[in-house]
């Protein structure tokens, strides 16, 4: 039986595949700082190192993965067990090193952001997906309902699963990522998780044309750029290009009509989405989450061959107010002025639901 010690250690854990886990995580730490959890910081690569810069006080874990390579080619198929097999070795590992870091570091609550081996039978485990149902590509998708009740089975290793999120059918962001049939009793919708949460900005005129927010695996990442880049040199378009890398990264001197950035703080990003009219980015469930957060809706282009972001890019296009373009092809031009003539979001009210569920964590252990 467990422990009925009071709460107080915390560790959160994001998956290092992009910086939308580890981004989606700071509102969970703020709150958890805010009841006085001891929080420690677990994972690796960038996705750490943003949860370090935006909590600097605090102590980190490098708890490791292997990193992830998707191919330049949108034909992901041939490579997704490449993907597929060191993500389940690496989650088997992650499991067994989670062991020494309970003992170790005496922690007493996990909250893992899609690391599913970072579940412990002696501490409270919180396990955080949108998507519970995967999607898989082509011909593999015969190999989804063996899929699903896998992910089920994991999910229930954990003592809850939070589902970010809203549970009725017409709010709801995920679609069948999340709605799909019936999901395991011990999961919870808690709201759209989004870094902005917390952050109280006026709202700012119109002084960028568009806003170009690179984000994801390479080298999708960079090819993205390019043809973006390409498209928008020597237009009258006043553009701003956050390029989503690490800040030691070599800056390209603006030209006449493009500002680059690799990263921007919280509140500066905040600014730019506010004063920008055309926001252009992937399809990443973080980076919906933080726009409907602020209320604007987007041109989207999902990452080749990334199934998830494929849907999703689908979804929000289906009367949503979001535009969704493939990469392959695409025309910026077009865009934006199917942009113009449609886009409307729905999402008006932010309604962050996340700490009514650590303030039950708070009373659980108290």
């Amino acid at each position: 039986m467990k422990s009925p010690l009071p709460l107080t250690r915390v560790l959160v854990c994001p998956l290092n595949w992009g910086l939308g886990h580890a981004s989606r995580d700071i509102p969970i730490i703020q709150q958890l700082l805010a009841y006085n959890f001891n929080v420690f910081l677990g994972g690796n690569g960038p996705s750490l190192t943003l949860l370090r810069k935006e909590f600097p006080d605090l102590e980190s874990i490098h708890i490791p993965s292997r990193e992830i390579k998707y191919s330049s080619s949108s034909k992901f198929l041939n490579h997704f067990f490449s993907v597929l097999f060191p993500f389940v070795t690496n989650s088997i590992r992650e499991h067994f090193y989670l062991r020494k870091i309970v003992r170790q570091k005496k922690i007493q609550l996990v909250i893992s952001d899609n690391r599913i081996g970072l579940f412990n039978k002696n501490v409270y485990c919180i396990y955080i997906t949108h998507q519970i149902f995967v999607i898989l590509p082509g011909i593999y998708k015969f190999f989804e309902p063996l899929f699903h009740v896998l992910h089920k089975q994991i999910i229930r290793k954990f003592d809850e699963c939070w589902i970010p999120d809203y549970k009725d059918n017409i709010s709801n962001l995920s679609g069948k990522l999340a709605h799909l049939k019936k999901i395991p009793g011990n999961t919870r919708f808690v709201g759209i998780l989004s870094r902005f949460s917390d952050i109280k900005i006026s709202p700012e005129p119109i002084k960028n044309n568009i806003l170009i927010i690179l984000s994801g695996p390479e080298p999708q990442r960079s090819i993205l750029e390019q043809i973006l880049m390409d498209q928008c040199i020597n237009t009258p378009l006043q553009v701003i290009l956050l390029r989503g890398l690490p800040d030691n990264e070599k800056i390209i001197p603006p030209n006449k009509n493009i500002i680059f950035y690799n990263h921007l703080p919280v509140k500066q990003f905040y600014s730019l989405l506010l004063s920008s009219e055309i926001i252009v980015c992937r399809s990443g469930y973080t980076t919906i989450m933080d726009l409907i957060a602020v209320q604007k809706s987007a041109i989207l282009i999902p990452t080749p061959g990334q199934t998830e972001q494929e849907y999703l890019g689908k979804w929000m296009d289906s009367g949503k107010g979001f535009i969704t373009q493939s990469q392959h092809g695409f025309n910026l031009k077009e865009a934006i002025v199917q942009f113009r003539q449609q886009s409307n979001t729905e999402y008006k009210t932010y309604v962050p639901l996340v700490c009514k569920e650590i303030r039950k964590l708070k009373n659980r252990f108290a």
